[in-house]
């Protein structure tokens, strides 16, 4: 069975999905790098070339390609995979889904100087990214495991424990 990262950008989704994937000898797949091999570009290229919708579409074609072709592992996602529905979905019926919490002082430190994001791009960065981050909030909750990050070490043994929980009880 999978193990899906999801949360806000800079919640740290990658370090904990690399981190995860070693200690417990599993694979690791991110969302972001799979689409930008598969397209030849990259994400802020897709988004600056075609928008948001076709970059959404795109996300969720590779997102059910992995989950439905791949060996299980552990699944980066990108902020921004839980937008559609139907991903949301696929998530939930393919993996064991964890959200990730940092609260949004912590996540504005973070992303302050960082010029790869492209929906947190031009004037008024204080104001989308509080946008973004409530409006997002609520859709990251159809997760199985909500954690709230503490250091790396807890949030790897937390979610493993977790997810083996849940294994046993859907068996």
């Amino acid at each position: 069975m999978w193990i899906s990262l999801i949360g806000f950008t800079g919640s740290g989704k990658s370090t904990v999905g690399r981190a995860l994937a070693y200690t417990y000898g599993l694979l690791c797949y991110d969302l972001d790098a799979w689409i930008e091999r598969k397209e030849g570009e990259r994400i802020s290229t897709l988004f600056a070339r075609y928008g948001e919708t076709h970059f959404r579409k795109l996300e969720h074609e590779t997102l059910t390609d992995l989950l439905n072709h791949y060996p299980p592992g552990v699944l980066v996602t990108g902020g921004g995979a839980i937008l559609m529905e139907a991903s949301r979905l696929q998530m939930r019926e393919k993996s064991f889904v964890v959200s990730l919490h940092v609260p949004l002082a912590i996540v504005r430190e973070r992303l302050r100087n960082d010029r790869q994001r492209p929906l947190l791009q031009g004037d008024n960065f204080d104001e989308r990214l509080n946008s973004l981050f409530y409006e997002r909030e609520k859709q990251y909750q159809f997760s199985h495991f909500l954690l709230n990050r503490i250091d790396i070490e807890h949030d790897i043994h937390k979610i493993y424990g977790s997810f083996l929980d849940h294994v046993v009880q859907i068996r």
